[in-house]
């Protein structure tokens, strides 16, 4: 079998160049020193290319672990002078999109391997698992990216959706949740459940054609108000309690209220209060 020669530098965009790479035995870590290639910078307030070098700057960035090692790199940044004389940008720091965002601590695919374990586990539980592989990130820091990255994707609304209200503290906060009724998957949350926010969401999406609800009348009223042909249904839960409301209904018009059983003769029925004091019902 050939023998694999592995060169960290392919691992790397073209514009950084590695310096030197030390393993800290005692944390497991490989201290990955990077420097950047690039003569020139693109302001991003005016969009004018630039060489005027004004500093540099030192980052420190989590990426991917190596051979059960955690790795960090050490980039050398460097800050630029915008040439434009009337753009009031004046010194900015070079970006290195796709790779790692302006304000990360963590390259952008490290990112995404530790999101895609929360959204598998839960914050929480992914932030502990991701200390085994050298990883350092909190359970926060993991909901945040989560809400970040579904608000840049937009979800897929088919033509029935299903609402209802949820709680952030019982009997205190709520929101309403709409689901999609051909995947069974949240599409949205919105805040209260007065029918407010459903209306404007109602707005945003007029080809909605079936409409699965509690019976609220905030949401019944939404749909009326914003989508008027819509079919409007009750889900299942709903369904079986109407039944069973209007089952006692029909049952309370032929039955009697009290029942009184009769009682034979030689056999008496034992008083409560005294079943109590012997603990026991005969």
């Amino acid at each position: 079998m050939p023998k694999a020669n592995i060169n960290l530098q392919t691992m790397y965009p073209r514009y950084f160049h590695i310096v030197d790479v030390v393993e800290d035995m005692n944390e497991k870590i490989f201290e990955v020193y990077l420097e950047s290639n690039s003569r020139t910078a693109i302001c991003p307030l005016c969009g004018e290319r630039t060489k005027h070098i004004h500093s540099t700057h030192t980052k420190h960035i989590q990426d991917l672990p190596i051979l059960d090692h955690g790795v960090e790199l050490i980039i050398e940044c460097k800050r630029y002078f915008c040439s434009n004389k009337a753009c009031s940008q004046g010194i900015f720091m070079e970006s290195y999109h796709q790779f790692i965002d302006f304000y990360g601590r963590m390259t952008r695919r490290c990112r995404d391997f530790a999101t895609k374990v929360a959204v598998v586990t839960d914050a929480e539980n992914a932030s502990k698992l991701l200390q085994y592989l050298h990883i350092r990130i909190s359970g926060d820091t993991l909901l945040r990216y989560l809400r970040q990255d579904s608000q840049a994707i937009e979800p897929y609304t088919g033509k029935g959706i299903g609402v209802d209200d949820w709680a952030y503290r019982k009997r205190q906060s709520y929101g309403t949740l709409i689901v999609d009724l051909e995947t069974h998957q949240p599409i949205d949350l919105l805040e209260g459940r007065d029918g407010e926010e459903f209306k404007a969401w109602l707005r945003q999406h007029p080809d909605i054609r079936v409409v699965s609800r509690d019976r609220a009348s905030a949401y019944a009223s939404a749909v009326d108000k914003v989508l008027p042909d819509a079919i409007q249904i009750a889900d299942r839960f709903h369904i079986s309690k109407n039944a069973l409301d209007a089952l006692k209904l029909s049952l309370s018009s032929y039955l009697p209220t009290n029942i009184r059983l009769p009682v034979t003769q030689g056999h008496t029925i034992p008083d409560e209060q005294d079943s109590k004091k012997n603990g026991k019902i005969e």
